[in-house]
This record gives structure tokens, C-alpha cells and sequence, in this order.
């Protein structure tokens, strides 16, 4: 994933929008959104910044001059260990989640706590890791177990959730 329009697609289908919705919120047409992910069309300056800030990742990141997503201005000075967890386990694991780790990532979180976990997901053929507070609910996106899969969610859809779905915890950082 390299070119501005795939981390613009990937990006946009991990926040749960339409290529109108974005257009929406950044000032745009579905067209244009479709043409910035089709490499048809690059967006002005102005719109890449709205882009970056609403999607939460760096610019340099956007337009694909650094492979990671948060450097520069977002407000992480410490880096932690935290547990690496399958996301089948994310749904069932008890509150001190240390014990069903298989591995652990340095990730450049705020706070340190045993709440905080990470987890592999794939969204598209795209593989990324979300680091989870478990429990809160405090975030653009959260981690849900939906229908028996473990996928993000906009904390707007997550009060529509129904039997046994749930949230397992705010998303605080995707690396």
C-alpha cells in the first residue's frame, strides 16, 4: 500500500465511510473521492490536510513519504510494550490480558495500563495493528466483536449493536 489513493481507500473503509460521506467532510463530490483512490485525480493541499486531520494520520503518511502513521505533530512521547493478542481472543479475554499474549509490539501510546492490548486485523486484504483500551468507549473508533468477528466501528454505530455484539474497548492508536 503505497500510493495516496490506496491509504486513502484503506483508510476511508476503516473509518466506516462512503466515498460520499468523506466527500461530505472534507468539502468534495463522491467523484472527486473516487477520482483522489483511482489515481484519476490528486487533491489540492487544502484537502489533503482535511483529509489527514479527519482520517488522524500524518500527511507525509497520506501522500506516501513515511510508511508510518503518527510522527510529527500527534502528541506520543512514550513508547510502551503492550500484549499482542489474536483478535479471536480480544472478545473473551478477562481484564488482565497479559496471560494470553503470543507476543508483544513497542507502540507509542499516551498512558500505560494493563487495559491496553494490541491486536492484528485485516480489513481488505490490508493488515494493520489497533492498539485497544479494553472497556472504555472514548474514541472515533472501537474495537467490536460483531457477530463473532472482531472488526472496528464508528462509536456512533456502536449504540445500534444488538444481541450478543459488543464493544470490547476504544481503538487509541492504529499502527
Amino acid at each position: 500500500m503505497s500510493t495516496f489513493g490506496e491509504r486513502l481507500k484503506f483508510l476511508r473503509k476503516l473509518h466506516g465511510k462512503t466515498q460520499a460521506e468523506l466527500g461530505q467532510i472534507i468539502g468534495t463530490s463522491k467523484t472527486a473521492i473516487h477520482n483522489y483512490e483511482t489515481g484519476q485525480t490528486q487533491p489540492n493541499i487544502e484537502k489533503i490536510v482535511k483529509l489527514a486531520k479527519y482520517l488522524n494520520v500524518d500527511v507525509d503518511y497520506l501522500i506516501g513519504n513515511s510508511s508510518r502513521m503518527h510522527e510529527g505533530e500527534i502528541p506520543y512521547t512514550l513508547r510502551h510494550k503492550l500484549p499482542l493478542i489474536r483478535p479471536e481472543d480480544a472478545r473473551a479475554l478477562p481484564k488482565h490480558i497479559v496471560t494470553a499474549a503470543y507476543g508483544y509490539i513497542d507502540a507509542p501510546v499516551e498512558e500505560a495500563g494493563s487495559d491496553l492490548f494490541a491486536v492484528n486485523l485485516c480489513k481488505d486484504e490490508v493488515a494493520y495493528t489497533a492498539v485497544v483500551a479494553r472497556g472504555k468507549m472514548d474514541a472515533d473508533l472501537l474495537l467490536c466483536d460483531i457477530g463473532g468477528r472482531v472488526e472496528p466501528l464508528e462509536r456512533g454505530k456502536a449504540s445500534s449493536l444488538s444481541g450478543s455484539d459488543k464493544v470490547i474497548g476504544a481503538i487509541v492508536l492504529i499502527v
